[in-house]
């Protein structure tokens, strides 16, 4: 199944509307709104979860629920992740590509962000931390060595989408995090 990056509302009852960002809002009252994930709402319990995502799982324990999936045309691991209250809070997906080089990780990286850009708008952050400062400019030759990490934030009300390639030992490590504020702890 491909999955896109967008957070869904609900059609039962209340009002939808379309917020900042281009994101969904589903407001049941004055106080009260509900945000979603590919049709998930945050804040559900894990039996809901399990029951939405049974026949995709490829993992699964009391804190998180794993399902093999694609986005674009990456191959993902999607989890969704549970706050110690049980209730889902977070998505995250674990890019599981290979390439030999950081070049083409480095690519996929800036593709990605350029298609969270286009639906979400320009990120609150978007920085390069080199271990040595002497690489700096040389993003290529420092991914190689593991002496540079990216990291991209967009902030959308009380979602916070966070994307981030580092290189930890001999593995590259691109995921995106969609989490929702409300839920966190």
């Amino acid at each position: 199944m491909l999955m896109s990056f967008s957070l869904l509302y609900s059609a039962e009852g209340g009002e939808a509307y379309l917020g900042e960002g281009d994101i969904w809002k589903y407001k049941l009252s004055e106080e009260k709104i509900n945000y979603f994930y590919n049709g998930i709402q945050f804040g559900s319990d894990y039996s809901y979860l399990l029951d939405k995502l049974r026949e995709r799982m490829i993992k699964i324990d009391s804190s998180y629920i794993v399902i093999a999936n694609q986005i674009d045309s990456f191959p993902v691991e999607t989890s969704y992740l549970l706050n110690s209250e049980g209730e889902f809070y977070m998505v995250s997906h674990f890019f599981k590509q290979f390439h030999y080089s950081s070049k083409y990780f480095i690519s996929d990286y800036n593709k990605l962000k350029k298609l969270i850009a286009e639906k979400y708008g320009s990120p609150q952050k978007d920085e390069n931390y080199y271990s040595n400062s002497f690489l700096i400019g040389n993003e290529e030759y420092a991914m190689d060595r593991g002496l540079l990490k990216k990291i991209t934030v967009w902030i959308i009300d009380d979602i916070t989408i966070d994307m981030s390639l580092e290189k930890v030992q001999t593995s590259y490590i691109l995921k995106i995090n969609y989490t929702c504020n409300l839920f966190k702890y």
